[in-house]
């Protein structure tokens, strides 16, 4: 979840549902003492299941249901399909399992299935972040050749720019590939339509002229006679 929305339950887990043997818990991700109205990283925890495609089926379906109560509550939730994979290998399961002395599997994105163990322990790779720095060189050239031409920008090249930059700011590949996309659309010099276009439009714009509806006027009026001062 965004770090400015959080649920509205005080509880550490929430029981989504119970059949049987089958149960199906909300929890924090990480800190499993941490209250869920505190938490911003979940997890759906189901135990129960008698197969692994049994497991796997009723994961989406669960899945499905925390999509449509957090659209009801307008609350927003990366699953992490656009996330780069978890490169933990299964040898790097095993090391880290001999190195913890308990079982560790990859914390994936989506649906996982395990057998259910002891005091498993899931392991997630670590952020990384990478910063980009051109030779001294180079920028004192730059600079210098900048400083010496003194190119003034139109108003596209600033908004191109304004664009540019802020792509770098967002917190998400999706939306950084949206505002790149929009800073080149900026540049782009249109070439005017073909006649065959233009014609096509403005025979798409007559037709839907022709199937508008009439508009209706409706007042409320009250029945209540004026009262109009004596004499």
């Amino acid at each position: 979840m965004p770090k400015q929305t959080q649920l509205g339950l005080s509880e550490s887990q929430f029981l989504l549902g119970s059949e049987g043997e089958r149960q199906v818990w909300l929890k924090p991700f990480g800190d499993a003492d941490q209250r869920l109205c505190d938490a911003t990283n979940f997890v759906i925890r189901g135990e129960g299941y008698a197969t692994q495609d049994e497991a796997a089926r009723d994961g989406e379906r669960w899945r499905d249901v925390i999509t449509r109560a957090f659209a009801r509550v307008h609350l927003a939730a990366d699953f992490g399909d656009r996330q780069p994979v978890n490169m933990l290998t299964k040898a790097g399961e095993d090391w880290l399992s001999g190195l913890m002395g308990r079982p560790v599997l990859a914390h994936l994105s989506g649906v996982t299935v395990f057998e259910d163990q002891p005091d498993l322990r899931f392991v997630a790779a670590p952020s990384l972040e990478g910063r980009k720095r051109p030779s001294e060189e180079r920028n004192r050239l730059v600079f210098t050749q900048a400083a010496r031409l003194h190119d003034p920008l139109d108003r596209s090249e600033r908004v191109a720019f304004d664009l540019y930059s802020s792509s770098f700011f967002q917190p998400s590949a999706d939306s950084r590939l949206l505002m790149l996309t929009m800073a080149v659309e900026t540049l782009l010099v249109r070439s005017p339509r073909s006649d065959a276009a233009r014609a096509h439009v403005t025979a798409m714009m007559e037709a839907t002229k022709s199937q508008r509806r009439p508009h209706r006027l409706r007042a409320g009026l009250s029945t209540k006679e004026s009262q109009r001062p004596a004499g």
